[in-house]
């Protein structure tokens, strides 16, 4: 089944003739799993598509972590209505770069009594 194989070569470039490559940026309703033979392909449901989004998770190693309310852009081919993302983003999900500063306390350590000892 060509859909099938074009999930499983991921962003393999491949765009069927004709089509258009078109970004979508939205709001996870629905995300699912299923594995197809040695591939792990997740299906999306986006707010207000009316498309099915699939994605292979060697696109992205953020699929697993994917979750309802996450907001998500991607790259697909038009036409149909499954489609499969060619690039994958998790906005909601921030790896690497500089990690958000967190607050850590300044100063000197508080100063503790010097047991004395007893005679």
């Amino acid at each position: 089944d060509y859909q099938q194989w074009l999930t499983q070569q991921g962003n393999g470039g491949n765009t069927p003739s004709g089509g258009t490559t078109r970004s979508v940026l939205g709001t996870v309703l629905r995300i699912s799993s299923v594995q197809q033979g040695n591939n792990t392909i997740y299906y999306i449901q986006i707010k207000g598509q009316n498309t099915i989004f699939t994605a292979n998770l060697s696109l992205s190693a953020k699929l697993p972590l994917v979750q309802p309310g996450d907001i998500i852009k991607g790259d697909y081919t038009a036409g149909g209505t499954i489609v499969n993302f060619k690039t994958f983003d998790d906005l909601t999900i921030n790896l690497g770069g500089t990690p958000t500063p967190t607050a850590s306390p300044t100063g000197t350590p508080g100063t503790s009594p010097t047991p004395t000892p007893k005679h």
